[in-house]
């Protein structure tokens, strides 16, 4: 896997979850095409729904795919049944919702 997608840098821990998570590159495309990156150096916490994700053949899990970005760079991404704790947790990040 190549370690920049799109417009992103990705971190060697993000490239350890891609794998283990069994999302290729080009299954992260639509959803990459869609983030609007931070312009400064702020956390971006970015919900990919579950109908996001079915719709465009990703996953068939009923989970919400979290993706953290720092700048330009991807940080980590995991699948989350109730990411809506993270509104409270990280009340000093940017938020984005693709659905």
């Amino acid at each position: 896997m190549k370690t920049q997608i799109l417009n992103l840098i990705k971190t060697d821990h993000e490239l350890l979850k891609q794998w283990s998570l069994g999302l290729s590159d080009p299954n992260l495309f639509p959803v990459i095409s869609r983030i609007d990156v931070p312009e400064d150096n702020r956390k971006k916490i970015i919900f990919i729904l579950p109908s996001f994700l079915h719709s465009h053949s990703i996953s068939t899990k009923k989970s919400a795919l979290i993706m953290v970005l720092k700048h330009r760079k991807i940080v980590t991404l995991y699948y989350c049944d109730h990411p809506n704790y993270l509104f409270k947790k990280e009340k000093n990040s940017e938020f984005q919702i693709i659905y």
